[in-house]
């Protein structure tokens, strides 16, 4: 019970030893109904007083800092790893003020949000409020994105017709140009027109994938054996990674139970995955004496979910460009033209499948870059239940 509160002891001393009991076994149920009803939820929250000690905690607040309170006789702010969330506690501690803050927390390869807020409770106590509101940054995001295509598509036509009418006109010329220069034999004015004209029709495969990109996909959804896709793909890419002196890892927890999906679209979303581990390899080979390079490809079942992941050990994704990977254009390759995530991100969307990635960059010299894009497919009952039969 928090020091401030006063009790009318003269009015107590009217009562009985039997009410007085009674009224103490009530004070004692009230606090535990408080204390299971605080437990209950998932929200944090915690008293703290001005030697930044915990007067109360309920569990979701000793869940969040289950590291930092093993020894509560400690204060547990100064050991808080997060420094921007370390900052808000001591600030707030030390001021006094009610405050509101969204903080980012990065734990594993992933990033998670909260909003902390704070308010003097009384004199001698501070209340901290901690929520997850990482599912609502996540859905920010992805609204963003979706305005981000449909602001692409809506230019996307009058865009590439206003692109390509000049262009054809540039390639007439050319051509002409081309014949004069053939009669003259001007051997000089042949070269650089055959450059003009490469580059006119590099042009125009840039606007027919701008184009492409931009319109809304459509899947067939087909209840289905994703096993045999993937041993397709292997069959496809072995090859080239085999030329290319790539070790291929494949991990398949079989049998697999059927997931529908659009067979054309997810497999050219999964071999965009595998070519862009692929140029994360061969920009990796420019820059270290690394030989043993590796993409891995695995598919299980973890309860409700079909989980598929690739792995590589290329160039790795700086922290800063992992919330862009997936968007329209953004690419950090010098001819990379940005629509290859992002198209596969629209893809897995079709088939209501999340898509998380994963980059470990190398500590020192012994250590390697690491890459995971994981991708997780909803299970029905159908799809649990359909296995195929030996």
């Amino acid at each position: 019970m928090p020091k401030q509160l006063k009790v009318n002891t003269k009015s107590i001393s009217y009562l009985s030893p039997n009410e007085i009991n009674s009224f103490l076994e009530k004070v004692i149920c009230e606090k535990t109904l408080y204390s299971q009803v605080l437990d209950s939820i998932d929200i944090a929250v915690a008293l703290i007083d001005k030697n930044n000690k915990i007067y109360y905690k309920n569990l979701a607040f000793s869940t969040f800092f289950l590291k930092q309170l093993t020894d509560e006789t400690v204060n547990f702010i100064s050991k808080i790893e997060n420094k921007a969330l370390q900052n808000a506690f001591l600030s707030s501690s030390s001021s006094r003020q009610s405050f509101v803050q969204e903080i980012e927390l990065d734990g594993l390869g992933t990033k998670n949000y909260i909003e902390l807020k704070g308010y003097n409770f009384s004199d001698e106590y501070y209340c901290y409020i901690i929520k997850d509101i990482t599912l609502q940054k996540l859905e920010l995001f992805e609204l963003k994105r979706l305005e981000s295509l449909a602001a692409v598509s809506s230019v996307a036509s009058l865009l590439a017709h206003d692109i390509n009418n000049p262009l054809s006109a540039i390639s007439v010329q050319s051509d002409l140009v081309r014949r004069k220069a053939e009669k003259l034999q001007d051997n000089f004015v042949i070269e650089h027109i055959s450059i003009i004209k490469d580059e006119i029709e590099r042009i125009k495969t840039i606007v027919s994938t701008f184009l492409q990109n931009s319109k809304p996909l459509q899947a067939t959804l087909l209840l289905q054996n994703i096993e045999k896709l993937i041993c397709q793909l292997i069959d496809f890419i072995s090859p080239d990674l085999k030329q290319r002196h790539i070790e291929l890892i494949c991990k398949i927890e079989s049998p697999l139970p059927y997931i529908e999906f659009d067979f054309s679209l997810l497999y050219s979303a999964l071999l965009n995955l595998i070519k862009n581990s692929i140029e994360a390899i061969e920009e990796e080979k420019n820059n270290c004496n690394y030989t043993d390079f590796a993409i891995s490809i695995s598919a299980k079942r973890k309860i409700n979910e079909l989980i598929l992941e690739v792995r590589d050990n290329g160039c790795g994704i700086k922290d800063d460009d992992r919330d862009k990977i997936f968007k329209p254009y953004f690419s950090t390759k010098i001819s990379g033209s940005g629509l290859g995530l992002s198209t596969v991100y629209k893809i897995l969307r079709l088939h209501s499948a999340q898509i998380d990635v994963q980059s470990a960059l190398k500590k020192d010299a012994n250590s390697r870059n690491e890459t995971r894009f994981i991708i997780r497919f909803p299970l029905t009952k159908e799809s649990c239940l359909a296995i195929e039969s030996k």
